[in-house]
């Protein structure tokens, strides 16, 4: 899934169960910032920060990388990082260790480890109304979607679970295969997570089917409905949190309708803004993190040091994203 459902759909949702302008505005930006945390190394701190967090200490902060991109990908065959990345925030296994004699890693939708990560992360909110907590769910809630939109892929380095061959489009009422130097080209990324399917799993207008290369099993993906379905049970959670009376049906045609619109990356947000023009969509990936430090950088890297501007929101969510590595390794087998 891609900013337009992370961020849009989960923004649209909080909105509609009865959260805040704010509280939902908190809770779609922590939900796509899963995609767009990629820092990785530590930095030196200037000033007072308001926030205990086991890993900042010695005026050095330890940012949580919750997404790999550009040649971060190299270090994606290390097993720490399947489990500290994938495993925990985007391909989270289907249910806890329980020293089964055959744990299989593949995601399945709305899956019960899927289901006792939302409840953990609800019960914070219920508990303690805050930032941290809204935080908290809306990173809940990206892993949880992404059991949807990942289901059958895993987040480990898997020829039997990641290699895919075959990959075809419904496109003008017949399935028609993707160039053969597609096919080839996406052959050659690593058995890891839905690397081999490129995009595809993300994209919610696609129907699509390929083969799974070791059992040739005929795989057929209907992304719209598959979108459709995990909105309504992520509009469920939501609606149990604030015990809300609106239906479903209220806005399942219009959610529908933006599923099916095709769209690229520079109007990604064009559908959304279609049927739900009321509402604010306005997604910065560095704003939490410009509102919480002022820093030198070199190409994208803090260095030198940051000043401590006020705003924690940023350190939360690295607070709790760190909380959530944990509290999935701690529940999974580990590779």
């Amino acid at each position: 899934m891609q900013k337009d459902f992370h961020y849009g759909v989960i923004k649209i949702l909080s909105l509609y169960t009865g959260f805040s302008e704010e509280e939902s505005e908190i809770i779609a930006y922590a939900s796509q910032y899963v995609d767009d945390a990629t820092l990785y190394r530590p930095f030196s701190v200037e000033g007072n920060i308001p926030v205990f967090y086991s890993r900042f200490s010695n005026k050095k902060f330890d940012p949580i990388c919750t997404a790999h991109k550009g040649l971060q990908f190299l270090s994606d065959f290390r097993r720490a990082v399947q489990e500290k990345v994938y495993l925990s925030f985007h391909f989270l296994p289907p249910e806890p260790w329980r020293n089964q004699k055959n744990y299989s890693y593949r995601v399945r939708p709305g899956s019960e480890m899927a289901q006792i990560l939302i409840f953990w992360a609800g019960a914070k909110l219920k508990a303690q109304w805050n930032t941290e907590n809204l935080i908290r769910l809306g990173i809940a809630l990206h892993t949880f979607a992404d059991t949807w939109a990942h289901q059958n892929f895993s987040g480990t380095h898997n020829h039997f679970d990641n290699d895919i061959e075959h990959i075809e489009i419904w496109k003008d009422n017949h399935w028609v295969k993707i160039k053969p130097y597609k096919q080839l080209f996406y052959n050659f990324f690593p058995d890891i997570g839905h690397a081999e399917a490129y995009d595809f799993p993300d994209l919610p207008f696609l129907k699509w089917r390929y083969v799974r290369d070791r059992d040739k099993e005929l795989i057929i993906r209907d992304n719209t409905a598959i979108f459709l379905k995990a909105t309504e049970e992520i509009f469920k959670i939501l609606c149990n949190i604030k015990n809300c009376n609106r239906s479903w049906l209220e806005i399942e045609e219009k959610l529908r309708n933006v599923f099916n619109i095709q769209r690229s990356s520079k109007n990604i947000f064009a559908p959304l803004r279609l049927y739900f023009p009321q509402i604010k969509l306005n997604y910065d990936a560095e704003a939490w993190l410009h509102q919480c430090f002022k820093f030198q950088r070199f190409r994208h890297f803090p260095k030198l040091r940051a000043v401590f501007q006020g705003d924690t929101k940023w350190i939360l969510f690295h607070k709790v994203a760190y909380e959530q590595r944990l509290f999935v390794l701690d529940k999974i087998k580990l590779l």
